[in-house]
């Protein structure tokens, strides 16, 4: 029966006997008195004298090396080396033996020094001799001649075979243990991926082998076997199974989003400051990653301003669109071509000014496509966050009379209460005249909905009763945007714009207790078809009731918290009784809210049991640790004299790739320093002073070229003149109206 097996016994005679990580020591003989060359300062560090021979040099010096010399060889100097000529095939004899031997005893313990030296071999009848004498010898070992073809020859189709069937050897032997199985098959993926070249077409699992992979492994095995999958191009037939496989990489951790996002192999905390991928490696990225994929994740780096990652991935992504069918006839080509645009669009507007959408779509019925209202959309959007909110008016304007998609019309009614509560932030009143004249598909329904949270009484005074409904102003609005569908977070925007409005000595713990009252009461007694009904909620009114209450500026990004213990014990009650009554899903919870309760218990009320059940919350419900949840715990005990505590605390945030704030990273390493840990997080402080000096100098790179682009185009600055951007929207709309129908998601 073991003979079935025999990827399964030569993995667990070599790979599990072998190290992960081989250094080669290499005995050099010392010297009894040394001394300096005279001209130890003439020559560069890095400066070879084998990459000067000639290309017609003869006899080549390779072929007298013996293994020790060529493994000390560098990559350039191996591969300038093996090109040189040689005129008999006999002379080359003690050079293939010797690379034989290098790759047979590295092929298990080192792939990529087996790599290495096979990669070497360009000459035919050199590869030619030394890859069939591997094979003959390798034929009764599955495992070696696996590797070997993977190395040599990825898309074979007999490669293919031998490596799912070494796969399935291992998995499905039924003598070995279950736990010993999981290391047998990341052994070999990893000595797959070490070994790796880039490969379009992707290795795709059976359902059945997919499905005891997913069983057979724990979730810190998955998250290595996705970065070994990732360089093999290894994926499932079922692609909704490998979906689920990979988003729930990217709601863990940030070590497992970094995996889930670049497939770096044996990922460390330094990593997650990584700015710089190799050709090769992002070659791989752009083979196993859908177009749909780089797309998230370039949006999602732009949304953050992550500069260095967006340029990354918008790079990637423009691979990706070029190795794809590029015919224009089809459909889906001419989406991805729209989409592509639009993210192009969206970069360009976040890390170049607003006013860059101006050439985009000056560009687009050049190209021969539609001003759609997916891509307005987009520019709406961005608008709105640039504080354009005359010219996000002016496109709302032209946009609410199209034939919008569902999701789209929803888009729509959320910029609009966007731009009206930023625009009129300072004036509830006339935000909540808006709101009254938008949501009315019953006869005051939103109004009386606001009036029993209480929400109309921060607005109008306490005074105000039912009667006077009719008093409120409506604004004067187009049909087309009446009777449209209240949700949730218009709800909290009428929340924001009173609140943000009132003395702050009114806002006091027993009115935001109220407040909440009120909203829980509406919460347990709607139906579904209400936005307050259980399932249409998520945590930001709750989030921005205790804001009010423990942050000493509500609305900045810093968590400079108050020391008044009533706020914070209401705090404690509304988010206890929130959290246990409300069964959110993960993805409608704020990891937000945890940070303020758990840094106001820590650092301001000395309340350990309180934070400690908020972590155990936020691990329950598999949300990703943050600097804000671990930090607070950290300090406590470090203030505390119990440097073994804040240490464990601290290797907590090292493992899971916690990205550190700046200024607390320089307190958390001089404390490391101090204390004598085991990590200090001086590799992560490096990384990130290194990544914030490129980002630097390609931001200062993207002002020069906005710079120049502004003055050929004769565009003065958009602070000095805001009216040029309108006129110029106004201009193209006039010349290219907006299509009145879209078959494209604006949320794809």
């Amino acid at each position: 029966m073991l003979n079935r097996f025999p990827a399964t016994l030569a993995l667990r005679r070599a790979s599990l006997t072998a190290n992960r990580h081989v250094p080669r020591i290499t005995k050099r003989t010392l010297l009894a008195n040394p001394s300096l060359d005279a001209d130890i300062y003439s020559k560069s560090k890095n400066e070879s004298e084998f990459t000067k021979f000639k290309p017609d040099t003869y006899p080549n010096p390779l072929f007298k090396f013996n293994t020790d010399e060529l493994l000390e060889l560098g990559e350039e100097d191996l591969t300038h080396l093996s090109k040189l000529p040689y005129k008999s095939l006999s002379e080359t004899d003690n050079f293939c033996f010797n690379v034989i031997r290098i790759v047979h005893e590295n092929i298990i313990k080192n792939p990529p020094v087996a790599k290495r030296f096979l990669a070497c071999l360009t000459d035919p009848k050199l590869r030619q001799v030394v890859v069939s004498c591997l094979k003959e010898y390798y034929k009764s070992n599955r495992l070696r001649e696996s590797i070997l073809q993977f190395i040599i020859d990825p898309d074979n189709p007999e490669t293919r075979r031998s490596i799912f069937a070494n796969i399935e050897s291992i998995i499905f032997h039924p003598s070995t243990p279950e736990e010993e199985k999981s290391v047998l098959l990341i052994n070999y993926m990893r000595k797959l991926a070490q070994c790796s070249s880039p490969n379009e077409t992707a290795f795709l699992l059976h359902d059945k082998t997919a499905n005891a992979i997913m069983n057979l492994t724990t979730d810190d095995q998955k998250t290595e076997l996705y970065s070994y999958f990732l360089h093999i191009n290894m994926k499932f037939f079922d692609m909704t199974l490998f979906e689920k496989y990979k988003t729930s990489l990217l709601y863990g951790s940030n070590l497992r989003r970094l995996v889930a996002k670049t497939g770096i192999i044996d990922p460390k905390w330094h990593h997650t400051n990584k700015h710089h991928y190799s050709e090769e490696h992002k070659q791989k990225m752009v083979h196993f990653f859908t177009f749909n994929d780089l797309r998230l994740f370039t949006s999602q780096a732009i949304e953050s301003k992550d500069l260095l990652a967006a340029n990354m991935y918008l790079d990637l992504l423009v691979k990706k669109l070029e190795i794809l069918p590029k015919s224009l006839s089809t459909a889906d080509h001419k989406k991805r071509v729209s989409n592509m645009l639009q993210t192009l669009l969206q970069y360009s507007m976040v890390f170049q000014g607003p006013e860059q959408c101006i050439k985009f779509l000056h560009y687009m019925p050049k190209a021969g496509l539609d001003l759609r209202p997916a891509t307005m959309l987009r520019v709406l959007s961005q608008l709105r966050r640039e504080m354009c909110y005359d010219e996000a008016l002016f496109l709302i304007n032209n946009l609410h009379s199209c034939e919008l998609l569902p999701n789209q019309r929803e888009v729509l009614v959320n910029e609009i209460i966007g731009v009206i509560s930023s625009k009129f932030a300072a004036h509830p009143k006339i935000v909540l005249a808006y709101y009254a004249s938008m949501f009315n598909r019953k006869q005051d329904e939103a109004l009386h909905l606001l009036d029993k949270l209480g929400v109309l009484q921060l607005i109008h005074g306490k005074d105000f009763s039912n009667k006077k409904f009719t008093e409120i102003p409506r604004a004067d609005i187009h049909q087309d945007l009446k009777g449209c569908s209240l949700r949730h977070s218009h709800i909290h925007n009428m929340y924001y714009v009173a609140l943000k409005k009132m003395k702050s000595e009114m806002r006091t713990p027993e009115l935001i207790k109220c407040l909440y009252d009120k909203y829980m009461t509406e919460v347990r007694c709607s139906d579904q078809s209400s936005p307050l009904h259980e399932s249409n909620i998520d945590e930001s009114i709750v989030c921005l009731l205790v804001e009010y209450l423990l942050k000493i500026s509500p609305g900045s990004v810093d968590m400079d918290l108050g020391k008044d213990k009533r706020k914070f014990e209401t705090a404690k009650e509304i988010s206890q009784d929130f959290f246990d009554k409300i069964g959110l899903v993960r993805e409608k919870k704020k990891v937000y809210l945890l940070e303020m309760l758990i840094s106001s218990a820590l650092l301001q009320h000395n309340d350990y049991t309180f934070a400690a059940s908020m972590l155990k919350f936020s691990k329950d419900m598999k949300m990703a640790t943050t600097f804000n949840q671990i930090y607070p715990f950290i300090m406590y005990h470090y203030v505390r004299g119990e440097t073994s505590k804040a240490e464990a605390w601290y290797n907590l945030m090292v493992k899971e790739g916690v990205k550190n704030k700046s200024v607390a990273s320089d307190r958390l390493i001089t404390i490391a320093k101090e204390c004598g840990w085991a990590t200090i997080g001086t590799s992560y402080k490096r990384a990130v002073t290194k990544r914030n000096k490129r980002e630097r100098r390609e931001l200062a790179q993207l002002n020069k070229n906005r710079l120049q682009s502004l003055a050929r185009n004769n565009l003065a600055d958009q602070s000095s003149h805001p009216s040029n951007l309108l006129r110029e929207l106004s201009a193209i709309i006039g010349a290219n109206p907006v299509s009145t129908t879209d078959t494209e998601d604006s949320s794809s």
